[in-house]
C-alpha cells in the first residue's frame, strides 16, 4: 500500500479547529482587496484528498491538544454509511505528559 504523508512544524489544532478543519464547507478565510483567497469554501482538504486516496488520517498535537480525525471512504463503505461520518478523537493535556480522552466523536455537524 502507498501512503502520502505530510509534516509541518506548525502549531497543531485543537479539537475545536479540528472539528472546523474537518467540516464540510467550513472556512475562516475572507476576500482581501476584493481577491478570493484558495480555500474559501472550506471543501478543498476533504475533496483533494479523497481524490488522492480513500483515506485520510490527520494527526495533531497542539499545546493541550492531541487529536486524530479520520476522512474513510473505505470505513464508510464497510459500514454501509447512508451519510458521510467523519470520526474525531481527541486528548488533553492534565498534567505535564499525562492526557485524558477528551472525547470521541461522530457528530452529525461533520454529516453531509
Amino acid at each position: 500500500m502507498e501512503c502520502l504523508t505530510f509534516r509541518d512544524n506548525g502549531n497543531g489544532l485543537s479539537r475545536d479547529l479540528m472539528h472546523q478543519m474537518l467540516s464540510f464547507g467550513f472556512s475562516k478565510k475572507k476576500a482581501v482587496r476584493g481577491k478570493l483567497p484558495i480555500g474559501m469554501y472550506g471543501n478543498g482538504f476533504k475533496s483533494g484528498s479523497m481524490r488522492l486516496g480513500k483515506d485520510a488520517i490527520v494527526l495533531s498535537k497542539s499545546t493541550n491538544d492531541l487529536c486524530v480525525g479520520m476522512l474513510s471512504q473505505t470505513y464508510l463503505e464497510k459500514i454501509g454509511a447512508k451519510h458521510i461520518a467523519v470520526p474525531i478523537i481527541s486528548f488533553n493535556r492534565q498534567e505535564a505528559d499525562e492526557y485524558i480522552l477528551l472525547s470521541l466523536s461522530n457528530e452529525s455537524t461533520l454529516c453531509s
